[in-house]
């Protein structure tokens, strides 16, 4: 895995751009979306827009720890990995996925 994204919003973990349907629910309701390359060992964490128009949107927070949003990305990848193990590389995309 070179990058995630993991959005909360459409309870779907991106995994190199792959996109794989797991429950985001119990992430913080104020993030939209969580993005981390694995190989520079940064991201972001984008916010949802609460209030269109007011003007004001927080700003991306960097993050250099993806530990507390990790066990997402492996449910993600494990999912990958079992559908690719079935020998249904597109499986991913329409298998229901929770997290562990």
């Amino acid at each position: 895995m070179k990058t995630a994204t993991i959005s909360r919003t459409d309870n779907i973990v991106y995994i190199d751009g792959v996109a794989v349907p797991v429950d985001c629910s119990d992430i913080d309701p104020a993030v939209h979306v969580i993005q981390w390359n694995e190989e520079a060992q940064r991201g972001a964490i984008e916010f949802v827009d609460d209030d269109p128009n007011d003007s004001f949107k927080e700003p991306n927070q960097p993050i250099d720890d993806i530990s507390a949003w990790r066990s997402y990305i492996d449910t993600a990848a494990a999912t990958l990995l079992a559908a690719k193990q079935r020998g249904e590389p597109d499986a991913a995309n329409s298998t229901k996925a929770t997290r562990t």
